[in-house]
């Protein structure tokens, strides 16, 4: 009887590891191909169309963390954004002519540490308080998190990837009417 309950324990134990092991096996796949993710809450909601904006342009976001958010995290961002931006398309060929300015500060940065991956997996983000800005008028704020969740997307450029992720995919462009097909 003795063996078969240790038998029962080992076999619960080893197939709750499998599940654990094969949702990492998944998650650093997905990762690979899919990159950062990134997600935004509105705090102070933009118009709803930015399509007066024929220009959109990212300024170098201030650093208010207090911790050790890499110098080269300000170029990778533009790089991504920029990106993004032409990946979907925005702004639109048909789009007015004023320009719309996204600045932002760093509140929160996180690397993921050897002790820290390895337990709970890779898990790193960067969070950013973002504004749209027209001239100097605020026209919308809220905060964007870029976040990467396996081995195979960390580093500074893939958080750059999934916050310009957020502040585009996930915020502006859905203020853009769609160019046509």
């Amino acid at each position: 009887m003795r063996k078969a309950i240790l038998w029962a324990a080992v076999t619960v134990w080893a197939g709750s590891m499998s599940v654990g092991c094969a949702s990492r096996i998944f998650r650093e796949a997905t990762g690979a191909g899919m990159g950062a993710s990134g997600f935004t809450r509105e705090i102070r909601l933009a118009p709803a169309s930015l399509d007066a904006y024929g220009t959109i342009r990212i300024e170098p976001f201030a650093d208010e963390t207090g911790l050790a958010v890499p110098s080269s995290l300000n170029a990778l961002l533009a790089s991504e954004f920029n990106a993004v931006l032409a990946k979907k398309g925005i702004p639109t060929p048909a789009a007015g002519d004023k320009t719309l300015t996204v600045r932002g500060t760093y509140v929160y940065y996180e690397a993921a540490t050897a002790a820290t991956a390895q337990v709970f997996g890779p898990f790193e983000e960067v969070i950013a308080r973002v504004q749209l800005v027209d001239g100097e008028n605020v026209i919308g704020e809220a905060v964007c998190v870029g976040r990467t969740k396996s081995t195979t997307t960390q580093g500074v450029g893939r958080k750059a990837e999934g916050l310009a992720k957020a502040i585009i995919n996930k915020w502006i462009a859905s203020r853009y009417t769609p160019p046509p097909k």
